[in-house]
């Protein structure tokens, strides 16, 4: 690594996580941050459907680990999710 890109890295890695938002409500996507919000979501495509429509956002990424329920309700529907989604607008 060069001189400095410790700093670089660790500074990168700090924007990343401020741009990676923990959301259990609509509210983030309909104010407009930029960044992802994760969100359980049902799978459903009505949902999705919805969610863009609403909100413009749509599924960027499910990564792995993501993939299982998590436990809580769709951030739609309320039905029982089966996923975590990354929701994001594109710019």
């Amino acid at each position: 690594m060069q001189p400095g890109g410790k700093a670089l890295y660790s500074r990168g890695t700090l924007v990343a996580a401020a741009g990676l938002l923990l959301a259990s409500a609509m509210l983030l996507l309909l104010e407009g941050r930029p960044g992802f919000v994760i969100s359980p979501w049902c799978g459903d495509a009505k949902c999705e459907a919805d969610i863009k429509a609403e909100t413009q956002a749509t599924i960027r990424n499910i990564p792995k680990g993501y993939d299982e329920a998590p436990g809580a309700p769709c951030i739609k529907c309320n039905k029982p999710a089966t996923v975590s989604a990354w929701f994001a607008k594109a710019y």
